[in-house]
């Protein structure tokens, strides 16, 4: 949806199109859900939960099983050395709780190839 097919014209801030717009128009729905910004707290959290996963084996059954975590990348995407020694980029999604996984560990579920979106 292009900014002027959008209902709330005069909420639009001036010049903002395509992606930009499209970054704003995520950002007022997610504030409409009643979603919050991370704190700083919460960021430096998160962070030191993913750098902890570096030099992890994926114990999670199907491609990645016996994968190292050499690294972390960006967000939820990080470098692994699998079991026959290629590395491949892989995200891992943290188990929600009350989920079904929510009681393995981060090694066991939540991780797949990673693949480009384009």
């Amino acid at each position: 949806m292009e900014p002027e097919e959008y209902e709330n014209k005069e909420l639009i801030p001036p010049g903002m199109t395509g992606d930009s717009y499209e970054l704003w128009k995520h950002y007022e729905e997610e504030m409409a859900m009643g979603q919050q910004r991370l704190t700083a707290e919460q960021r430096l959290q998160f962070k030191r939960e993913r750098e902890a996963l570096v030099g992890s084996l994926i114990t999670q059954e199907g491609p990645l099983l016996g994968g190292l975590v050499k690294e972390h990348v960006r967000g939820s995407q990080y470098v692994v050395c699998k079991a026959d020694g290629t590395e491949v980029f892989a995200s891992h999604k943290k188990p929600r709780k009350g989920h079904s996984t929510a009681s393995k560990s981060l090694s066991q579920a939540g991780w797949s190839v990673w693949n480009d979106r384009g």
